[in-house]
């Protein structure tokens, strides 16, 4: 079953919130979608894809890297201040996976040498020490697209959050799953529940809750006027 749900991205909603709130949502997100890339593509230890997995749990485990938002290019791990396009990276290092298990790390808009490291942690130490000392806050850039989307995102928010009970949270990833066993085990461990909508049926529910919402604006307009 296909469960992405287009309409709406995590770290987009999680930008209307603030950066801090997108970064994080964006290390949930690439975690979870690489990870399951390697288990459908059946992309074991030495693969760049696994490797890449190895190297995003490594990084996301180190605060100085974590605070930063990261996305993926042809299998390497960059960095950016910036949350939305185009990347704030100049002077931020990258990572690259090698077959065998190994990466190369170094600043992609810089030429020099690039280092060798045998194990993501040994990469990811080499990550931290090249990062600039004088290194900004993240940042949201202002983009007319990204608030309609944000808009989307809420009404999104508001189909999911009756599923939530009271002092509880939600997590709502894209995922294309092979198997329901990957999520449900680890819920399971730690008392929670996996909740699986398609995109149709969702996108049908986005469509009515933001039908709604306006139908709500309009009557409130009406009564003060």
């Amino acid at each position: 079953m296909d469960m992405s749900a287009k309409p709406v991205l995590p770290d987009v909603a999680a930008r209307a919130i603030g950066p801090e709130a997108a970064v994080e949502a964006r290390w949930e997100r690439l975690v979870l979608n690489w990870e399951g890339r390697a288990r459908e593509n059946k992309r074991g230890p030495g693969s760049y894809n696994d490797g890449l997995v190895r190297l995003l749990r490594a990084a996301r485990a180190e605060p100085r890297l974590r605070r930063l938002f990261p996305f993926t290019s042809h299998y390497n791990l960059h960095f950016s201040l910036s949350t939305t396009q185009p990347w704030a990276e100049q002077g931020l290092p990258n990572a690259h996976p090698q077959e065998g298990g190994s990466y190369l790390v170094g600043r992609w808009h810089e030429s020099g040498e690039r280092v060798t490291a045998a194990t993501p942690e040994e990469a990811v130490a080499l990550l931290v020490e090249r990062l600039p000392a004088d290194l900004g806050p993240v940042f949201n850039r202002p983009d007319a697209a990204e608030e309609h989307h944000a808009s989307e995102a809420g009404a999104a928010l508001i189909v999911l959050s009756p599923r939530v009970p009271d002092g509880g949270s939600l997590l709502a990833p894209e995922v294309r799953e092979a198997s329901p066993a990957p999520a449900d085990e680890p819920a399971a461990r730690h008392g929670a529940s996996v909740g699986r909508i398609d995109e149709r049926t969702f996108t049908e529910q986005v469509r009515v809750a933001e039908k709604r919402a306006e139908e709500r604006t309009e009557e409130q307009t009406d009564q003060g006027s």
